[in-house]
């Protein structure tokens, strides 16, 4: 049965009067996306999005006051220099908007420029600090609620062919693992299901696998795992999804790609597992099996 998973419109909505949805531009021209926010990133979730483009102009995503810039290779004591070279602005609402990566302009670092508008440019996509190749790292902060906010919730929508990949489902028990579809007979009790879940940017040639946006699981019919990647914030020192409190990266993540969907206890008879992941650009998968339990 094709379902969509637009249930979770609600917090969208939620979000929607907190943020002006749509109202900030991109920091570049071309959107050459090539990381997404929340994505499994070196142990931890990308807190941004990464845009690929070596020396293309940044401006920022909307007028605001530089409230800090740091210059790579200079004494940083305590700052985040896997950022390289980077510049934080204000915006109203007391949001602000990181950019990482950047090759910083001169009149930023020479001319002492504090106020910039959306025309203005704050450097040129670089590849200083932790990064494999140039790409701009641009994070969202809304430091009233402490948590960094998906960029794509605040930034014009953009165009996008692929549809999100889900592979390798399992299902884990104490004693069995199931790799899916199965043609025999299942035994009742719980079972964790996980999967290889990514959206493939369409924005490269090569493989580059990013996360989705949402996903969603149902078992004959009823919810039962869904979540959406709008923002991170700390709970007892543990960065988590949210508006999914409990989902740190390990309790998300089990791998690169496979990703923990949580728990199904299937009750006798025959029973119908459904995997929905969707992108920001609206581009859905569904995956379903059916098995026998016994």
């Amino acid at each position: 049965m094709k379902r969509n998973i637009s249930g979770m419109v609600f917090c969208l909505w939620v979000l929607a009067a907190i943020y002006p949805v749509f109202s900030y531009q991109w920091p570049v021209e071309q959107k050459t996306i090539i990381a997404t926010f929340g994505q499994n990133f070196s142990g931890g979730f990308y807190r941004g999005i990464g845009i690929a483009g070596k020396g293309a102009d940044v401006r920022p995503i909307d007028k605001g006051e530089l409230v800090f810039y740091h210059i790579d290779n200079t004494d940083s004591g305590n700052l985040p220099s896997a950022l390289g070279s980077y510049a934080v602005v204000e915006h109203e609402k007391k949001i602000r908007s990181l950019y990482g990566h950047l090759d910083l302009g001169n009149e930023m670092v020479s001319g002492g420029k504090t106020s910039f508008g959306p025309d203005d440019t704050l450097g040129t996509i670089g590849e200083s600090g932790f990064t494999e190749g140039a790409r701009l790292f641009l994070m969202v902060l809304d430091t009233e609620f402490q948590q960094a906010v998906n960029p794509y919730l605040v930034l014009p929508r953009v165009e996008e062919r692929n549809r999100p990949a889900i592979r390798s489902v399992m299902l884990t028990s104490k004693n069995s693992v199931i790799n899916l579809p199965v043609s025999g007979t299942i035994t009742g009790g719980p079972w964790e299901v996980s999967a290889e879940v990514f959206d493939a940017s369409s924005f490269v040639n090569y493989f580059c696998p990013t996360a989705p946006y949402r996903i969603a699981v149902y078992l004959n019919g009823q919810e039962t795992f869904q979540f959406a990647y709008d923002a991170l914030k700390e709970k007892d020192g543990i960065p988590r999804i949210y508006p999914s409190p409990d989902l740190s990266h390990a309790a998300l993540y089990a791998g690169d790609l496979r990703m923990k969907l949580g728990s199904i206890n299937p009750n006798k008879g025959m029973a119908n597992l459904e995997i929905i992941v969707r992108d920001f650009a609206g581009n859905e998968r569904t995956q379903s099996f059916q098995f026998r339990v016994n």
